[in-house]
């Protein structure tokens, strides 16, 4: 891969030219004044899309917890950075998991 360096206003006499030369994996830069202003690439094949429904039955449950509801706590590490209160689990009263209660 070479690459060609090509004053803007060459373009409209060379176009055919630079896009063979781009399609055939060469860098053309475009440029102006002797600034680069743009590159000249060639098009790429557009991925395939996945089809829907590939991992659908692999996931039967959420994790423990998940469904846990979350509570909104005042912490001092966030008051002292003026961060935004944050989001924890509660436990609640009748959790057979919780070893403690808040």
């Amino acid at each position: 891969m070479t690459q060609i360096d090509v004053d803007i206003h060459e373009i409209p006499a060379r176009i055919q030219e630079l896009l063979g030369k781009a399609a055939a994996g060469d860098r053309v830069v475009i440029t102006g004044e002797g600034q680069p202003l743009g590159v000249l690439l060639p098009l790429t094949k557009p991925q395939e899309l996945r089809p829907l429904g590939l991992v659908q039955g692999t996931i039967t449950e959420n994790p423990p917890g998940y469904h846990t509801p979350l509570m909104l706590v005042d912490d001092p590490y966030c008051e002292d950075h003026n961060l935004p209160p944050v989001f924890r689990p509660m436990l609640l009263v009748n959790d057979p998991d919780a070893d403690e209660q808040p």
